[in-house]
């Protein structure tokens, strides 16, 4: 009995063996038939040279080709070193030597954070609509669908990127004013993004500017001589050479009329031969290094004038001296600087280019003011005539802060109405009207005309009465001087006061003179400035 026990015993060990080897067998062609599938859904290292760490939970680990990497991992390259990860089937990232980069996955969005150095992305097949990935750094986010390119913070503190097939999205930030700007970069292109601290309006510039062979960094076209099919690929989207990204041939081919007229010309003895290489070895000898040009060159089509102007691709001649002093809001900015702002914003701001360009604008101005005037003249003939109806003409004003009437002196100051009889004393920008009332409107005297914030009054005018500028509008509430702020995207300020500033405010901050001041119940203050910006504190 005790036998039979045994051997009923010693068959059970032999089943569990059978049993695990089954399982382990299932588990290794498991594995094997989804090993595909875990490399897509998976970031992981694909390719090391040199030293690079792993960050993980503050720790570094040792890194080795295949490593799966998690989400928030930081991968660091040491000098001389790269390495290449691959986020999916479709997307690897190669980083440079001396960068790091943290990685990120939620699902179907992937995130990379370069903090230093240089690395360049391809995807070779488009995102899904569900997909996202995106590359930031620390003043733009780079919006990926399906291309390659290489972003780089320099050692100048210049971030950039340099998009070599399909195009991408870059979304400009500067952390310290909030504000933002988006622009496109096409093939062959690059972007390179300028931060100001000392302006809320523009501290963002793109500097958008097409990159030739002679320019793609070495680390890009080492990752295109390696990858012929993306190779190809750059090629048929940029234009470029591939004979010379290849390195078969120059871009420049060398000048060798020199040569061919030296082949020409009669031999000379060996003795002034020696003295003529003498010479030549002189002049030949080798020079400093020259200065590296700056990295936002002029744009295609655009020429530096000796007078320091540019001549566009459209014949524009851009003064950026007159630019500068023109828009008080650019101040500070470089000649080049001021270039790019009038190609990307200005035209559609109508800004002018130059003051030929500005006085030509004055002169249609002025042409329409007066049509309109001699309009209004012929729709009441009695708007600006007599005593102190002349002066209520001039008060009543429409929006705008336009000139309503048009008005002369006698030579001492006596102004006088169309029939030639006196209304009042007009001196500095303050009309005196016979009924001892002094108040500044917009008009004109002697076809200067009278059109500013700092000295408009609503002291004489019937409630209801406003001007306007800059897309801001002060109306008259109430008798007792109380105004009404429109201004934005319909915001408002209410004013229990009248309060015109005597001499200008400038804003600590922003370095901007305000014409006006008005105050509320609430111990809140409004400031306008010339231009019709507001600033409420």
């Amino acid at each position: 009995m005790e036998e039979k026990d045994t051997k009923k015993t010693k068959k059970k060990p032999i089943i569990i063996g059978a049993v695990a080897a089954v399982v382990v067998v299932a588990v290794v062609c498991v594995l094997l038939f989804s090993n595909k599938a875990i490399r897509a859904t998976t970031m992981r290292m694909l390719r090391m040279e040199g030293t690079v760490n792993l960050e993980e939970n503050g720790k570094i680990k040792t890194v080795r080709e295949d490593l799966r990497l998690k989400n928030g991992n930081a991968v660091n390259t040491e000098a001389a070193s790269l390495c290449s990860i691959g986020l999916d089937d479709t997307k690897i990232v190669t980083m440079n030597e001396v960068s790091r980069a943290e990685f990120s996955q939620k699902g179907k969005a992937l995130e990379l954070n370069l903090t230093k150095g240089s690395l360049y992305f391809e995807v070779s097949k488009k995102l899904a609509s569900d997909e996202s990935f995106e590359i930031q750094t620390s003043t733009m986010v780079v919006g990926i669908r399906g291309t390659s390119g290489y972003v780089s913070c320099d050692e100048e503190g210049h971030e950039y990127v340099l998009t070599t097939d399909g195009s991408v999205h870059v979304i400009g930030k500067n952390p310290n004013t909030g504000e933002v700007k988006e622009i496109d970069v096409p093939a062959g292109s690059k972007i390179i993004v300028y931060l100001y601290d000392d302006r809320t309006v523009d501290s963002i510039m793109f500097a958008l500017e097409p990159v030739t062979e002679d320019e793609i960094p070495e680390f890009v076209i080492a990752r295109l001589q390696e990858n012929e099919e993306l190779l190809d690929k750059v090629v048929n989207d940029t234009g470029w050479s591939k004979p010379v990204i290849m390195g078969e041939e120059e871009s420049e081919p060398e000048d060798t009329s020199e040569e061919e007229k030296a082949e020409e010309t009669t031999e000379v003895t060996e003795e002034t031969t020696e003295e003529v290489t003498e010479e030549v070895e002189e002049v030949t000898e080798p020079e400093p290094e020259p200065t590296p040009a700056p990295r936002n060159t002029l744009p295609e089509g655009v020429v530096r004038n000796a007078d320091g102007t540019y001549t566009l691709a459209d014949g524009t001649v851009f003064d950026p001296n007159f630019y500068r002093n023109k828009y008080g809001d650019l101040a500070g900015m470089s000649d080049e600087e001021l270039l790019n702002h009038f190609l990307t914003y200005g035209k559609t701001e109508a800004r002018s280019a130059n003051q030929a360009e500005q006085d030509k604008k004055d002169a249609e101005e002025a042409a329409k003011q007066a049509q309109q005037n001699a309009h209004d003249d012929d729709d009441d003939d009695d708007s600006s005539s007599g005593g102190s109806s002349g002066g209520s003409s001039g008060g009543t004003g429409t929006g705008g802060g336009q000139p309503t009437a048009t008005y002369t002196t006698d030579g001492n100051g006596q102004v006088l109405d169309a029939s030639g009889d006196p209304m009042g004393a007009y001196s500095n920008g303050t009309y005196t009207a016979i009924t001892d009332v002094s108040y500044t409107l917009p008009f004109e005297v002697d076809g200067n005309s009278i059109d500013s914030w700092s000295k408009f009054n609503f002291s004489v005018d019937a409630i209801g009465a406003s001007v306007s500028k800059g897309g801001t509008t002060i109306t008259k509430t109430a008798n007792n001087g109380a105004l009404s702020v429109s201004y934005g995207q319909g915001q408002t300020f209410e004013s229990n006061i009248e309060a015109w500033m005597q001499e200008p405010y400038t804003d600590a901050d922003t370095d901007k003179q305000y014409a006006i001041r008005l105050s509320s119940d609430n111990n809140q203050t409004c400031y306008i400035a010339e231009d019709g910006s507001v600033l409420v504190r």
